[in-house]
């Protein structure tokens, strides 16, 4: 028992200096204040008032109130914990209360049930938003005291997304991390055992492994084996970050792309992210004159549903008309009689509900048409005609000929008849 004595003034009587340096009072009154509270500083408190040798005194209990929980307080995302209001018992009649790190008061109902007490909590399937300080008030005698517990919930930042890029990008990020506030030691103090990267790209079936975790050094480490079809690397400097970085990456490198984290007790923590490459090529691989035709047509490695469209944006000194067309499995725009304003960078946007998602370019480079080129396409020209008119000149002069030849053999045709009393020789001139 601690006592508090008073005459005219007021001082403390207590035990222990350790206690003495906590306690004060406040000016002119017997209100006692105790800091820096304890487990030890719980009991009954004496209140002693001495007036004109007339001895007073009130007794104060200091009852306790505390928030326990049977499970760690880190713990893994999906998993439950429940919290126990606890509370000295007391002649005085409590009401309790809890509120979690969002709400002000939670009410039973989903994942939050309560005991017939409501003295404890039980929360199901914990998100990291569940994060922070949950407490109980109780409420006793028109006044009130809280109690709060901490929990931490280990969990990634995200885990199911759509990244778009183009084939053209030095590299695309696949984020996967921890959610703000936690660090590899919480999910060490969870029982993380390991962890993978997987790929299964949209040309394939079947999965493979890009990287694994190594946990055997402090810190930890990413094991890549080598694959000619990607070129991938890991962020290095931060224990938190387990995100993975594709360099260059081609058309075939578009798929699905899974971070896992894997617990004792068979526990995982998955995030997946799926690639979607948009890139644009053209139908003329070799050099480009004005007057040619051209195709333009934006790609992406998948078919998109209906809400998306692709816009197109000529080079400020073009002349195309350009539409906004529909884009389902590609999009072709066609470039009639190109000309040198033509020249310079057509960009490809996709768009989903008026927001572009993502844009590439493709550089064409119109030429004039070289002056030899002009000379031989002469020159063919009028090796041409010279034979066309040498051919109908040399017709021309042997039909000529052929009619002159029937006009004299005509004249000079000889009549013959036959007699009615032939000589010895034949047939006569007549």
């Amino acid at each position: 028992m601690f006592l508090v004595c008073s005459s005219l003034s007021f001082s403390v009587c207590c035990s222990g200096p350790k206690l003495a340096k906590r306690l004060s009072l406040s000016p002119g009154t017997p209100s006692l204040t105790i800091r820096e509270l304890q487990d030890t500083d719980f009991g009954y408190y004496k209140l002693q008032l001495t007036e004109y040798s007339q001895n007073t005194h009130t007794i104060y209990r200091l009852y306790k109130i505390e928030v326990s929980s049977p499970q760690p307080s880190t713990l893994l995302a999906t998993e439950d914990f429940s919290l126990k209001c606890v509370v000295d018992s007391s002649s005085a009649r409590t009401v309790t209360t809890w509120f979690s790190p969002t709400d002000k008061e939670l009410t039973p109902g989903g994942r939050i049930s309560y005991s017939e007490t409501e003295s404890q909590l039980t929360v199901r399937n914990a998100s990291r938003s569940d994060t922070g300080n949950w407490g109980c008030v109780v409420q006793y005698n028109q006044k009130s005291t809280t109690a709060t517990h901490g929990i931490t919930v280990v969990d990634l930042n995200a885990h199911s997304q759509v990244i778009y890029s183009s084939s053209i990008s030095k590299s695309v990020l696949l984020p996967c991390s921890l959610s703000p506030g936690l660090t590899f030691k919480d999910v060490k103090n969870v029982g993380l055992q390991s962890g993978e990267w997987i790929f299964t790209p949209k040309t394939a079936k079947h999965p493979f492994t890009l990287t694994s975790l190594n946990l055997q050094e402090e810190k930890p480490t990413w094991s890549i084996p080598q694959n000619p079809k990607l070129n991938v690397s890991v962020i290095r400097d931060d224990n938190r970050n387990f995100s993975l970085i594709i360099n260059q990456p081609p058309l075939e490198n578009a798929g699905l792309y899974r971070c896992t984290l894997k617990f004792k007790n068979k526990l995982e923590l998955q995030s997946t992210v799926e690639l979607r490459l948009l890139r644009v090529v053209k139908d003329v691989n070799t050099t480009l004159y004005e007057g040619q035709d051209v195709n333009l047509t934006c790609t992406v490695d998948s078919i998109l549903d209906p809400s998306f469209n692709v816009t197109w944006a000529p080079p400020r000194l073009s002349k195309a008309q350009l539409q906004e067309v529909r884009l389902t499995e590609g999009s072709r725009l066609t470039i009639r009689s190109t000309s040198e304003g033509d020249s310079g960078k057509w960009k490809c946007s996709l768009e989903k509900d008026g927001n572009t998602v993502i844009s590439v370019a493709l550089k064409l480079k119109i030429e004039k048409v070289p002056v030899d080129v002009w000379l031989v396409v002469l020159g063919c020209a009028a090796i041409f005609i010279f034979t066309c008119l040498i051919v109908i000149i040399v017709r021309l002069i042997r039909r000529y000929q052929q009619n002159r030849g029937f006009r004299r053999a005509k004249r000079r045709r000889t009549r013959y008849c036959r007699c009615e009393h032939p000589k010895p020789r034949g047939f006569y001139h007549t």
